[in-house]
């Protein structure tokens, strides 16, 4: 019987193979094989690099930069190699590898589409929260999905059939121990690299990169995601000293508020509640925004620069009540000004009207020092029958637990609420919360039409619920003040913003605050004014998250804690400190700080991880 000269292409063993040709062969079609289907793997994962961009737009810079594809096809190599190892089919090992890339890759482009924000190592801690509201959005699979999806599908059979090899037990252990010994040098040397980074997203020319988005994008998924580590809330500031740091923390001392200073606080954080008017929307009713131009001329006034934008909310949140400009992962008793405000004898509780496992509040809230936290699982629901409260029922009611807290005389008291109404998306095909008389233009898609008078229906209901409880506690007898603030922009598609006239490019200050900027104001009652004297009328500064609390003890005339008086002195260089890469420093736009002003930010870094799980030093 002859023998066929293509069977090395069937075989599972070069033993069943006669001759060293065939042996050759068998070796090379299969190692082929495996480096073909990997780096197609890689190819394609990198369709999702780019959002809902064009293909062209970017993506042919992932090749015309032979380093950037590489550094994308390693880990996605080196992870095929371990599977292979693990399950000695080249098929299975592609399939499962398959899975464990498209499905972030997946996430990043639906991430990027909603929220213009990649995925990075950070959200991980977050997935779970994600999914809960992933129902909220129109997650459908187009047809570069589709096309993924059948691509590994594919991918499969043809490994199943063409190319069968299978490793022996030795080489199965050499290409594991291979891959394990790789990974430390090509993360410490490679990945970790910041100025190697640079040189990357610089070099693919079809994309200026601009701040951090941007230079995922330009730089791929899976490469700029392992170096997202780096960026992580875990991990510690570059040349970070502890002893220098506990030195600059102890060269600041803690001041006490004076007895006869003490106000109750209500800070209320409204969801994607943003001032489009201020920020040059035009066509939108005159007199949409009267309730809050009220209570902004009752009260001192400014924008806030937020760090996120369509969500991200618990960015906002924890910023505002630890003073930290980047994003920490708590899971123990931790420092904030919560903790300050308990050790003076504030009674501190929070309050959200979703369930309290979202994004973990309901542990991480009394880490951070809140004595109660009240979510839709254990208190609201009774009021909603188990749905998430909108302003309607939620602000009456956050006025009302206030009210009654400091009625109950247990000391002062420091509220901090966080809203759900206004939290998109927004129907673009139909009208829910508006008459279409909030905003019209007349060259306006269908689609913008019905967002954004959706978003301003929204939004009008909730100023006006805000104004009418204020009026309620302006002649209560104890002092009362409150402090509201957005916590980012609406989540609307890129086009529809563009619509708007609002664009992300941050290539000046007005850009910044209009697609950025969220109002806020410190208002405070007639109480408070006669007992703090009246500070708190006029214009604001504009500012980060991380700074809001400083600004109110300011107001207050406290001093605050240690940590509080270092980053006080941040705040008056650096006012704002926007983790997307633009600041102003000395009253100037900028996207490059000082060297000054990066000694700061590397202290204000090394301060925040120094303090982290360190609850004690928060008085």
């Amino acid at each position: 019987m002859e023998r066929k000269w293509y069977r090395f292409i069937f075989a599972e063993d070069s033993d069943d193979l006669t001759g060293g040709g065939e042996k050759t062969l068998f070796l090379i079609w299969n190692v082929a094989a495996f480096l073909l289907s990997s780096a197609a793997l890689c190819a394609v994962s990198l369709n999702f690099a780019i959002g809902d961009m064009p293909l062209y737009y970017i993506y042919l810079g992932y090749f015309k930069s032979p380093l950037i594809f590489l550094l994308n096809w390693l880990p996605i190599l080196f992870l095929q190699i371990l599977l292979f190892a693990l399950m000695r089919r080249q098929w299975l090992a592609f399939l499962m590898c398959s899975v464990l890339t498209l499905l972030p890759a997946f996430g990043n482009y639906f991430k990027l589409k909603f929220r213009a924000d990649p995925f990075t190592f950070e959200d991980i801690s977050s997935i779970s929260a994600g999914l809960k509201v992933a129902g909220d959005y129109q997650i459908a699979p187009n047809i570069r999905i589709w096309l993924a999806i059948a691509f590994a599908l594919v991918g499969t059979g043809i490994l199943f059939f063409f190319a069968r090899g299978k490793l022996c037990g030795r080489m199965r252990l050499v290409s594991a121990l291979l891959v394990l010994c790789m990974i430390w040098p090509l993360w410490t040397k490679v990945y970790s690299d910041g100025d190697l980074y640079y040189r990357n997203y610089m070099s693919n020319y079809m994309w200026l990169a601009k701040d951090d988005r941007d230079s995922f994008i330009a730089t791929g998924f899976p490469y700029p995601f392992l170096h997202s580590i780096t960026r992580s809330a875990n991990t510690q500031p570059e040349n970070y000293s502890e002893k220098e740091t506990e030195a600059l923390f102890q060269s600041y001392q803690s001041e006490p508020i004076p007895e006869n200073r003490k106000v109750n606080i209500l800070a209320i954080q409204l969801e994607s509640f943003c001032d489009m008017e201020a920020a040059g929307v035009a066509g939108i009713r005159p007199d949409l925004y009267a309730p809050l131009r009220t209570l902004q001329a009752e009260s001192c006034s400014g924008t806030m620069i937020a760090n996120v934008i369509g969500g991200g909310t618990i960015n906002t949140e924890r910023a505002f009540v630890t003073g930290g400009y980047r994003q920490m992962d708590y899971h123990r008793a931790a420092f904030s000004y919560v903790r300050y405000l308990t050790g003076q004898g504030y009674h501190c509780y929070a309050t959200h009207p979703n369930a309290g496992h979202f994004y973990t509040r309901r542990v991480t809230d009394l880490d951070l020092g809140f004595e109660e936290f009240y979510g839709l699982d254990d208190y609201f629901q009774e009021i909603t029958g188990g749905e998430i409260q909108c302003d309607a029922t939620y602000l009456p009611e956050v006025f009302r637990m206030f009210r009654e807290r400091i009625a109950e005389g247990n000391g002062p008291i420091f509220a901090f609420n966080v809203s759900w109404q206004g939290h998109g998306p927004y129907s673009e095909e139909t009208l829910e919360y508006s008459d279409g008389s909030d905003w019209s233009q007349e060259d306006a898609s269908e689609e913008a039409f019905h967002a954004f008078n959706n978003y301003l229906g929204l939004i009008a209901e909730t100023q006006q619920i805000l104004l009418e409880e204020v009026r309620d506690v302006e002649d209560a007898s104890e002092p009362i003040v409150i402090i509201i603030f957005g916590d980012h922009k609406p989540l609307f598609s890129e086009y529809i913003y563009r619509e708007l006239g609002i664009i992300n490019d941050l290539e000046s200050e007005q850009e910044m605050k209009n697609f950025l900027g969220t109002p806020y104001l410190i208002w405070a009652n007639n109480a408070a004014k006669a007992l703090l004297g009246d500070k708190f009328q006029g214009e604001a500064p504009m500012l980060s998250p991380c700074f809001m609390m400083v600004e109110l003890f300011d107001r207050l005339s406290w001093a605050g804690p240690a940590y509080m008086q270092f980053t006080r002195e941040v705040m008056q260089h650096i006012p704002v400190l926007c983790t997307r890469g633009v600041y102003v420093e000395n009253g100037q736009f900028t996207r490059e700080l000082s060297e000054q002003g990066n000694e700061l930010v590397d202290c204000y870094a090394d301060l925040q991880y120094y303090l982290r799980y360190r609850p004690e030093l928060s008085e």
